[in-house]
């Protein structure tokens, strides 16, 4: 009977839930029942599995909640992940973001777990742990006119392919501000480069033209296709692959069949269940003559 008490209360403590519910206010962690119930009552979610190891009392992420339920704010969290190299030439993987609610702007303050889960698994894993926080000084990606609710972590040790996700906590407060979550992939690192044409951009006709360029990692891309496009103005000329090389290396040759200016290339990465999609243009447009 004991143990059964002491399941029940875990329980309770693991699914507190917005919902309006029509008694007198209580900690959100005394009454859970609509919660627990199968299925819940009058629409109440069900409990969930916990989103972080170890954490599964829901007054730790859900703060603020009690019953009826007060308010509640839903908030809006971006995350991003991209390549980084140290100063040893080895790359990893870094996550950044930011949390914003809506009438309160940034959040500051608030824990953010970082997570990556490996292709083919189910689970999460955690990698580290940050809080939101003020900046003085953001990157030119980002702006200037809004420092608060920013953080960011490194995944030293990635695993390519991963899928990476932000967890927060909730902010307790009238309103209160749920906790979220999102997920990203990694945006690879992709480049193209152009040989051929002359220094004033010219190409004899005739002769052919050579895209190449590197995509990192190459532990991650390698055998991947690369679309490449030639375009004279807005019409599609030519359209060929290459294959990504172990070295994350890949190159096309094409020979263009018309005279005329406004040539350019365009290669593109697809997208994959692993990472996000990249598109690179040539900057300089040739001629044939």
């Amino acid at each position: 009977m004991q143990r059964k008490l002491v399941l029940a209360i875990v329980l309770c403590l693991a699914v507190a839930a917005a919902l309006s519910l029509g008694v007198a206010p209580a900690l959100a962690a005394d009454t859970c029942t609509c919660h627990t119930a199968m299925p819940p009552t009058g629409g109440a979610p069900a409990a969930h599995t916990p989103f972080v190891a170890g954490v599964a009392a829901c007054t730790i992420c859900h703060k603020g909640m009690t019953v009826p339920h007060p308010k509640l704010v839903k908030p809006k969290l971006k995350l991003g992940a991209d390549l980084y190299t140290d100063k040893n030439g080895k790359s990893g993987v870094s996550l950044a973001g930011r949390l914003t609610a809506r009438g309160r702007g940034g959040l500051n303050g608030v824990v953010v777990y970082l997570q990556q889960r490996a292709p083919g698994e189910t689970v999460f894993v955690d990698v580290r742990t940050v809080t939101t926080h003020k900046v003085k000084r953001v990157a030119l990606a980002l702006s200037y006119n809004h420092p608060n609710g920013w953080f960011s972590g490194r995944v030293t040790s990635p695993i390519w392919g991963a899928t990476y996700r932000a967890v927060t906590r909730g902010v307790g407060g009238k309103p209160v501000v749920k906790p979220t979550l999102t997920e990203t992939l990694i945006y690879p690192a992709f480049g193209v480069d152009l040989r051929g044409p002359d220094k004033h951009g010219d190409l004899t006709l005739g002769r052919s033209v050579v895209a190449s360029g590197g995509a990192i990692p190459a532990e991650l891309l390698a055998g991947e296709k690369v679309t490449l496009t030639l375009k004279q103005h807005w019409k599609v000329r030519i359209v060929g692959e290459a294959t990504i090389g172990s070295d994350g290396r890949y190159s096309w040759e094409v020979t263009p069949t018309l005279w005329g200016p406004g040539y350019k290339i365009r290669a593109r990465l697809p997208a994959t269940a692993e990472h996000w999609g990249v598109t690179r243009g040539i900057a300089v447009n040739f001629r044939v003559k």
